[in-house]
Parts: C-alpha cells; sequence; structure tokens
C-alpha cells in the first residue's frame, strides 16, 4: 500500500452537474498519476500476482571468465512495479550508485541481447539483482518539462547481505573466484510470479451454425479449477449449464481423487521405474524389476491367471492358476485357523498333496502330504530319506515311520559318512572314533555341566561350567557381566567382538572399550598411549592440546624438548621464507603451483632484514605468485602468507569454534579434572572394572 491516500482530481462541478472550465494543471496530473492511477496499478499487480521473474533476464556467463551477460526481459517486484531491460532502454550498473538519489546516476543503454554486468570487481558468493529505479535526465523536448528516464539497477550482491523480500528481484546466483572470473552459475532464489486466485476457469473457442444458416463465433467454458471451503482443490468439466467434478485433491490427506476413474495410455512409473504397464496383451506390474515384489498377468488379460515374482520365468500358468515365486499368505479362513488350507476325503495322496518342484534336478517332486492314519509326510524328491512328524504330543521319527521317542533316528547321525555323535557309555562323544583331528565331549554326566575340546587334561573333566580347549584356548567360568580370563592364545576368524551390548577388552592394565553408546575409546593403564609408525586419522582429529616431544638437541641423553602446536579457528595453511629485492626494489615470490587451488583469504607478513627499509605486497596472489616492494634496492625480506583451506574436505567439515552441547552432554565434561568436578560427570565414563581372577579359577584342564 502507499502511504498516503489515494486520491484523483474532480472534473465535475457537483454544484451545478457540468463540467470544470478551465485548462488542466500540473498538479492536476500529478494526482491522477502518481496519486491514483500508479497506485492503483501497482497495488493491483501486487494483490493479484507474487512477484518475480516475468519474462526473459535470462543469465549468460563463460566459465572462467570475467562478466555476466542479463538479456531484456520484465520483472515485477513486490512493491508491484515493474522493472522493464528493453533493447535500447537505459540500466544503472554502478554498485555504488545513491539509492535515493534522482540525478548524477550513470546510465548505461540496452543492447539487442541486454547488459553485460562487470565482475571484475568482485568475488565469492553473490546473488545477481534487479532493482525499479528512475533517474531525471533533463528536459523532454515534446513534453518541454523534466522527464524522468525508467532505468532498473543491475548489481552483485554478496550472499550474507541479500534481504530476499522483493524489494529487488533476484535473477541468479554466481560464483566468482579472486579476479572475478566466472566459477558457477545457479538459479537459486530466482522466482517466477504466480497469479493469486481461488479459481481458474478454461474456455474454449467455438463456432456454430444456428437455424436458418446463422452462423457464429465464440468461446465457451470447458473446465473449472477451484478451491472449496474445507480447502480441497477441484477440477470440474463444464457442458452448457451442467458443471461436474473429474478431480478433487484432498486437502486433509493430499489424495488425488479422480470421479469417473483413470484411464493410462502409457506406463505408471514409480520412482523412475516401471511399476505398472502393459506390453502387448499382459498386464504388467513392476515390469524393470526395481521393486521388492513382483506381479504380472503372463497371459492375455482374458485367461485370467496371476505370477507374481515371476514363477517360471513369467510364463503363462493357465487360466485360474495362481503362481508365486516366494511365499503366500491367505486371509482369515472361517472354518480352520490357517494361514493355507488343503482339504480332501480323496483315498490316493493326490489331492492332500503340497508339491514343490525345481526343474534343474529332474522331473521328481518334493511334497508334503498325510498317510490314511492321519500321519503326516515330509519327503524329498531324492528316492531315500523321509521325516515323519505327527501332531501334537507325538513323536519325530527319523529312519522310522514308527519312532519310541520323542526323537527317535534309526542309524547313525554322520558327518561325510563318519561317526560325528555316539551316546555309547555315560558321556555325549562326538567324533568318538577318533576320526577327525580333534574332538569335543562331555568327560563327566550331562549334570556336570563341563565340556572338553581336544582331550585337554587328558579328556578330564575341567569342573562345573567350565570349557577347556586343547593347546590354543583354556577358559574358565564366562560370568553374566560377560568377563573371561584367557590362558594361553586365542585364534579367531574375522570377527572377534561383541555387538549387542557394552564391551571391554583388557590388556594388561589399561582398556580398549564401547559402554554401549557407540564411542571407541582406548585407556591406558599407565596414562599413556603410543603409536608406532605412521598414523592416518579419516575424519576430524579434536584434542585439549598438543605439539611435539624430542629427544633434546643439545642434551639427548639427559633432556626431552617439547613444542606446543599453533592453534587456530581456521583451517590455516602457512608458507615462509625470504626473497631479495632487485635495484628496482622488486622481488616476486614463486608459491606452490596449488597455493590458489589450495588456499582462499591470503594474509601476508613482510619484513625487512639486516637494514631499515620499508617493505611491502603489491596487490595479491595472482597465478601462485605476489611481488615484495621495498624502499631501496637489494634487501632481504623475510614473508610470510597463510591461506584458509577450501579443498573439498575442508569445505564440507569446518571447524565450529563454539558448539553448543546436546541436551544429553549438557552437565557432563571432556575433562571434569580441570574444573574440580568428580569423574562421574565426565562425557567418556571409565571403563568397567574388571573381575579378579582369582574369583574364577581354572579346573583339571588348566
Amino acid at each position: 500500500m502507499s502511504e498516503s491516500p489515494t486520491v484523483r482530481t474532480e472534473y465535475w462541478n457537483v454544484t451545478t452537474g457540468t463540467v470544470r472550465t478551465g485548462a488542466t494543471g500540473r498538479g492536476e496530473s500529478v494526482t491522477d498519476i502518481e496519486r491514483y492511477l500508479l497506485p492503483l496499478s501497482r497495488t493491483s499487480l501486487r494483490v493479484f500476482h507474487s512477484w518475480g521473474v516475468a519474462e526473459g533476464l535470462t543469465l549468460t556467463a563463460t566459465g572462467g571468465q570475467p562478466g555476466v551477460m542479463i538479456a531484456t526481459g520484465v520483472a515485477v517486484d513486490s512493491g508491484g512495479r515493474i522493472a522493464a531491460l528493453t533493447a535500447g532502454g537505459t540500466a544503472i550498473v554502478d554498485p555504488a550508485a545513491d539509492p535515493d538519489a534522482l540525478t548524477g546516476i550513470p546510465t548505461v543503454l540496452v543492447g539487442p541481447d541486454g547488459v553485460l554486468l562487470d565482475s571484475a570487481a568482485h568475488e565469492g558468493d553473490n546473488y545477481i539483482t534487479l532493482t525499479w529505479r528512475e533517474v531525471m535526465v533533463g528536459t523532454d523536448p515534446v513534453a518541454n518539462a523534466p522527464v524522468l528516464l525508467h532505468a532498473p539497477w543491475l548489481r552483485f550482491l554478496p550472499v550474507g547481505s541479500l534481504v530476499d523480500d522483493g524489494a529487488q528481484v533476484v535473477l541468479g546466483r554466481v560464483a566468482l573466484d579472486a579476479a572475478g572470473n566466472v566459477t558457477a552459475l545457479t538459479a537459486e532464489h530466482r522466482r517466477l510470479p504466480a497469479a493469486r486466485a481461488s479459481g481458474l476457469a478454461l474456455s474454449l473457442p467455438t463456432a456454430t451454425t444456428g437455424a436458418a444458416g446463422a452462423l457464429s463465433v465464440d468461446q465457451s467454458p470447458v473446465a473449472q479449477l477451484a478451491s472449496v471451503p474445507n480447502g480441497d482443490v477441484t477440477l470440474s468439466l463444464v457442458s452448457g449449464s451442467v458443471e461436474r467434478t473429474a478431480l478433487t485433491f484432498e486437502h486433509a490427506t493430499g489424495r488425488a481423487v479422480f470421479a469417473a476413474g483413470l484411464t493410462v495410455t502409457g506406463p505408471i512409473e514409480v520412482s523412475g521405474a516401471r511399476a505398472l504397464s502393459v506390453v502387448g496383451d499382459q498386464l504388467l506390474l513392476d515390469e524393470d524389476q526395481r521393486f521388492a515384489r513382483g506381479v504380472a498377468t503372463p497371459g492375455p488379460l482374458s485367461s485370467a491367471s496371476l505370477n507374481v515374482g515371476g514363477v517360471a520365468g513369467g510364463r503363462d500358468l493357465g487360466r485360474g492358476n495362481i503362481g508365486v515365486a516366494g511365499w503366500l499368505r491367505l486371509g482369515d479362513i472361517s472354518t480352520v485357523q490357517a494361514s493355507l488350507v488343503v482339504a480332501s476325503d480323496a483315498p490316493d495322496n493326490t489331492a492332500n498333496t503340497a508339491a514343490f518342484q525345481r526343474p534343474a534336478l529332474g522331473p521328481n517332486w518334493s511334497h508334503i502330504h498325510w498317510g490314511p492314519t492321519g500321519d503326516w509326510y515330509i519327503r524329498s524328491a531324492a528316492n531315500s530319506g523321509k521325516v515323519v512328524v505327527q501332531d501334537t504330543g507325538g513323536r519325530v521319527g527319523i529312519g522310522t515311520a514308527s519312532p519310541a521317542a520323542t526323537l527317535d533316528v534309526v542309524g547313525s547321525m554322520a558327518l561325510n559318512g563318519r561317526l560325528a555323535i555316539s551316546s555309547g557309555d555315560t558321556y555325549l562323544r562326538l567324533n568318538q572314533s577318533g576320526e577327525y583331528s580333534s574332538g569335543v565331549h562331555t568327560p563327566g554326566l550331562f549334570s556336570s555341566g563341563s565340556m572338553n575340546v581336544g582331550g585337554a587334561g587328558g579328556w578330564g573333566s575341567p569342573g562345573w561350567g567350565n570349557l577347556a580347549v586343547l593347546g590354543m584356548l583354556t577358559a574358565s567360568r564366562i560370568d553374566n557381566s560377560g568377563q573371561s580370563w584367557l590362558n594361553g592364545q586365542a585364534y579367531l576368524g574375522s570377527v572377534f567382538g561383541h555387538w549387542d551390548s557394552a564391551a571391554t577388552l583388557r590388556l594388561w592394565g589399561s582398556a580398549i572399550y564401547d559402554t554401549g553408546d557407540g564411542f571407541l575409546q582406548f585407556k591406558s593403564g599407565g596414562g599413556k598411549v603410543y603409536f608406532w609408525d605412521t598414523v592416518t586419522v579419516r575424519g576430524m582429529l579434536n584434542k585439549p592440546g598438543g605439539g611435539f616431544k624430542i629427544d633434546h638437541p643439545l642434551d639427548p641423553e639427559g633432556q626431552y624438548l617439547s613444542h606446543s602446536f599453533v592453534e587456530s579457528p581456521e583451517m590455516l595453511n602457512m608458507y615462509v621464507g625470504t626473497v631479495v629485492t632487485d635495484d628496482d626494489g622488486t622481488a616476486t615470490v614463486e608459491l606452490p603451483d596449488y597455493f590458489e587451488t589450495l588456499n582462499r583469504d591470503h594474509r601476508f607478513q613482510v619484513t625487512a632484514l639486516g637494514q631499515f627499509a620499508l617493505a611491502t605486497v603489491e596487490g595479491e596472489v595472482r597465478e601462485n605468485t605476489f611481488t615484495v616492494l621495498t624502499d631501496k634496492p637489494r634487501v632481504t625480506v623475510s614473508w610470510q602468507v597463510t591461506g584458509v583451506r577450501q579443498d573439498n574436505w575442508a569445505e564440507q567439515n569446518r571447524v565450529q569454534p563454539e558448539e553448543k552441547k546436546t541436551e544429553a552432554e549438557r552437565s557432563l565434561f571432556l575433562h571434569p579434572e580441570v574444573f574440580g568436578e568428580p569423574e562421574s560427570r565426565a562425557l567418556l565414563p571409565e571403563p568397567p572394572a574388571p573381575v579378579p581372577r582369582e574369583e574364577y579359577p581354572l579346573g583339571a584342564g588348566d
């Protein structure tokens, strides 16, 4: 809204009801134009449309070169003002122009291709913006009056200084190197105007022929897009005076509801994969096989078969059949509480059999069926081997149809044809015949609760609850805390550890542990941890302090020499050296060829050595070099250059000098002792104390 009332001149004499006499004055024109027509026009644009780029204003640039070309076009700002960049018009490109001045503002001519915005004096990330402006350029010869020239203001704004409220329209974002060359150009914050309305009417041109040869051309409504009071959006089709809803977008659920069905002539894709399509006379679900389960009708739709997951290569199963490549789950069955029911009174096993076949292994079927007396049989495709399982309270027989115990095995339980398990005496022995390189048995009765592997201690009993392993591993009882003492050596496979909860590895007085919070911790029993050879850390390394410690170069046998690290809130690289200026007081310092790629925000220090002289740096680093100037010739200058790392890893892992503790970390300390706080308030707790070894002595196998 404007800051003053919207008024216009009254040209009628309200007393006489006639038009006022006399010439129109400039004051009246100002009132009608500046306080009525323009405010109403801007208000209508602002109310009925949002702000943004309406047409054109294309940005183009060449990577590695300065300058951005802005093509002609039109934008609307949040105040409803139209800013037009037109060929033959003018524009302001001076970034330092007074934003409130009408006079003394330099302008440039807009060419057929637009305006080139120079970026040589800029660097870093900037937005390119367009602001509505007018400038006064003198007296118009026709109107014989001062004129205002429309001149949109084009400029670079650093990313951090933008107020994105529509007073200035963003055309795009550009990244510039230290020389002002373009390295990237994006459409960030560029937006297009949108109409504000509760509905949209669509019409179609029509031509009709009436009675007695009457012809007419008109337009007729065909559709209406509207919002309704509950927040839904409806698309209605209009035919004459009849309006019917075809599609509703529900505000509460986000669903699209089609009133009269949905016809799709092409494939339906989900996440870029064809989820539903018609190929020939087949309806295919998951044609691209990108979903966890696929469903297809492999034959003509009229064949009424369903193939799930590509059974038998997705072939036609025949009318009325369902093929499932994985498992099949059915719904509730009123008479039997089961997921799959086969019911038949046929005298043979054909109708009461569930069969399974793997064609690559031959024509035989593995199957499940029940016998004439109700016994339950599971048979493989091979000619030998059967499992008979009776119902609850019965018995399981392997190798027999008449099991005499809950589990009755007739024959041997063997591996590779050898005797593996036997119970010929009071022991349960694995490998009793000694046919394997190591044996396992319980050397006492089952109630003795011990196990001896490989004949540790001459197959003697290790004692209650103990496991004895000949040679390589001897372990005492493992208590509920998960701790154990080992004698000798333990050799394990590729996985070693405890991944379900907290765990600790004790090494003499030291520990490697995870208390269950995901933090891997090292605790030295002597207060020091040594790493031999080179150490590489893939992520960020955090520490309260540090430095180097070496044997003192002046007294390596009697003293150490320590220095602390140089710390900084930025990721700084430092380069130092000396250079001697020539007879003109000039010297060029060559830096590594990767310097400008690796570093930004360069900072310099120069000091003259051996004499009083002034020394400075001319300009910035260019092509990985910089120039040192002195007010005298042949001066030795000590120089130092620092730069902030800008490589990919550094850009994605910036150090945050100040970081809020999470809710779980509040009131806890990385080093509670330096604040006089107890160890119980440490963020990383001490490792669990080990159970004393003497509480769990080894048995006879020790």
